[in-house]
């Protein structure tokens, strides 16, 4: 799982309406979109930190904002639907994968239709690939007409795209992804919330959220940091392992062919 506080998330947005089904069916949508990439849940995860830092400092109310979390973890929902030779191609997709890829904003909001309890997560996920200037999808959407959910989630997501590793690419660093940021102002994003993701890293809030496993190995879930523990090479079962975050010292385990963590005493 997201080795981050659902329950406290879902709580806030759900408030009274909090019940087991309610988190039962938003923890097998977690557990279905990890499941169809490893790097996933990290990358969910670090979108969920920015977003939620950005939104907060624009004051936003502790409901919107917990809405918002939850719409960034199932931001990319809709791609349970895309084929694996797509999803996991470690080259350049054709015309026709592409168009597959983009249906994903499309599939995701389909796939919560009728969930009431997650129509406030809808807007960000729907609008999250649509571009300040209109060049995006899934409708080309143009600067205030996009959701401003979906405006935030758009600047995260492509920030930690580029500076997380992937199978065909090493990652950007975290200036030279600021960098991009700035340069695609006014095109991809808006250029106020630019700005404020650019203020609020400089602060030093979200340094440690970029944190990266090593050779394309998924990062392992620290329960109180989420997925930022890198697995080192030839690493073996009972070995010490810390969180590079809160320092935390855990022993490695492996269950059901999955790294994971557990808490010494």
């Amino acid at each position: 799982m997201f080795g981050f506080d659902l329950h406290g998330l879902f709580k806030r947005v759900l408030g009274r309406r909090l019940n087991q089904p309610n988190i039962e069916i938003l923890n097998l949508l977690a557990n279905v979109i990890e499941s169809r990439d490893p790097y996933t849940v990290g990358h969910t995860w670090r979108v969920a930190k920015y977003v939620s830092a950005m939104s907060r400092h624009l004051g936003w109310s502790s409901e919107r904002v917990a809405s918002l979390e939850i719409g960034s973890f199932l931001h990319d929902l809709g791609k349970i639907s895309t084929e694996d030779r797509i999803l996991k191609k470690p080259g350049k997709l054709t015309a026709e994968e592409y168009e597959q890829i983009k249906a994903h904003p499309t599939e995701g909001r389909r796939l919560l239709q009728g969930i009431e309890f997650l129509q406030s997560a809808i807007p960000g996920i729907y609008s999250h690939h649509e571009h300040y200037d209109g060049s995006g999808y899934p409708e080309g959407l143009q600067s205030d007409a996009i959701p401003e959910e979906g405006r935030l989630i758009a600047i995260a997501d492509v920030f930690d795209a580029i500076t997380s590793n992937r199978p065909y690419r090493n990652p950007m660093s975290a200036e030279k992804g600021l960098s991009y940021l700035q340069e695609q102002k006014g095109a991809l994003f808006e250029p106020r919330l630019v700005d404020l993701f650019t203020s609020i890293w400089a602060r030093g809030k979200l340094e440690k959220t970029v944190l990266h496993s090593e050779g394309h190995i998924p990062l392992i879930a620290c329960p109180h940091d989420g997925p930022t523990i890198a697995l080192k090479r030839g690493a073996s079962e009972g070995d010490s392992i810390y969180c590079p975050v809160c320092k935390t010292r855990f022993v490695l385990v492996k269950r059901n062919k999955q790294w994971q963590v557990l808490l010494t005493q």
